[in-house]
């Protein structure tokens, strides 16, 4: 089944053919990860989307533009208990971007939460999800803390406690919230639970970048 995806957040067309895209192309990674499929089939797959790749790969080139910068007060952080705007090309969270890792960032209060079950390609050790991708959603997390109070910043350290295990197949809570702020320093720290058991917490430093932003593309 293709991952979820809000409707109502503005997406064109276009977003759309390319998110439902992403999403099958994540399937078929987890797919291939998480059974046992023939030699003979594996076989006709790969030659069937070599065909289609190599009709993607004649198209143009996509170039990846980025908005102008508005200043602060144009960022618009969601309401409590609304989701974070989805950005399609993120890495990690990106709805677009077939590398990433499904999930939406809500706002709770001056926190944020986001609930994100990991699948086959992601397992390092067996039942356990590897703690790169763990560490990348925390980056992804802790990173939106800022929009709450109109800033844009950039990671500046993120330190990561693995306490237990954090499984995949299995829904993980990640939570953030700012520590406390000194000038250009933003400290958040993070937890992750599965159930009621702390499996990782995390601690960053966040590089307020909001003026930086604005010398660059002009507010």
């Amino acid at each position: 089944m293709a991952d979820d995806y809000r409707d109502d957040v503005g997406h064109t067309a276009e977003d759309f053919a390319r998110i439902s895209l992403a999403a099958q192309m994540r399937r078929g990674m987890h797919l291939l990860v998480g059974r046992e499929p023939s030699v003979d089939d594996m076989t006709a797959l790969a030659s069937a989307l070599e065909g289609h790749f190599d009709d993607l790969e004649a198209t143009a080139p996509r170039i990846r533009g980025t908005s102008a910068w508005q200043g602060p007060e144009a960022i618009s952080p969601p309401s409590d208990g609304e989701a974070f705007a989805d950005s399609l090309d993120r890495p990690v969270s990106g709805s677009g971007n077939p590398f990433s890792i499904p999930m939406e960032m809500y706002r709770d209060g001056d926190a944020v939460v986001s609930t994100v079950t990991l699948d086959a390609g992601f397992e390092g050790a067996p039942g356990r999800s590897h703690g790169g991708f763990v560490s990348a959603i925390f980056d992804d997390l802790l990173g939106s803390l800022p929009m709450l109070q109109n800033k844009i910043a950039f990671t500046g350290s993120l330190t990561i406690n693995y306490v237990a295990p954090s499984p995949v197949f299995e829904p993980v809570t990640y939570r953030g919230w700012v520590d406390r702020v000194e000038r250009k320093k933003i400290f958040v720290v993070g937890e992750a639970h599965h159930g009621d058991t702390l499996v990782t917490s995390a601690t960053g430093i966040f590089i307020d970048a909001t003026e930086m932003m604005a010398a660059l593309y002009g507010a």
